[in-house]
């Protein structure tokens, strides 16, 4: 809030301070952040192929209303998640994956639900965003959420990478 001091003085004789408020609202604008949104996305989609649909629906429905539940508002930042929003997404693949599926297939379950979740509900979250908190800009994947979808796909690179 933007607050002015008017200052008068009446014969020369002692000062009043009045103080005026006025409300300020941003114009807020989205960003996407290339290694922190965009390819990380583009790589969840491109693995969709994996053949269990139904886990990784049900796991990405229920990352979307964890990290969603989770993410802060802060001025002059924008959207903030917990850098350990991903890893709920460890149990649920282990969970969910059938009992044949390998570490691949588990570190694909693990991946695609969490980045998706994740994503998803930044881009919630910031379409809510009420504008008089006082943030000119939200970058998605950027300050405030790029380490949960980072953690999260180290965390599954791992996992791929067990015999």
């Amino acid at each position: 809030m933007e607050l002015r001091k008017l200052e008068r003085i009446a014969w020369g004789i002692g000062h009043r301070n009045e103080t005026a408020t006025a409300a300020r609202t941003y114009d807020t604008k989205v960003t996407l952040n290339i290694g922190g949104f965009i390819i990380p996305v583009a790589f969840a989609i491109w693995m969709l192929s994996l053949n269990f649909i139904f886990e990784i629906v049900l796991s990405y429905l229920l990352m979307t209303i964890l990290a969603y539940s989770v993410a802060e508002i802060r001025e002059g930042v924008g959207v903030v998640l917990p850098r350990e929003v991903g890893v709920f997404a460890i149990p649920l693949a282990l969970l969910l994956a059938p009992s044949d599926a390998s570490y691949t297939d588990v570190a694909g379950l693990i991946f695609v639900p969490a980045v998706l979740g994740i994503a998803t509900a930044l881009l919630i979250a910031s379409a809510y965003f009420p504008r008089e908190k006082g943030c000119p800009f939200i970058s998605i994947g950027g300050t405030g959420n790029y380490e949960a979808i980072f953690l999260i796909a180290v965390i599954s690179l791992l996992f791929a990478t067990i015999q």
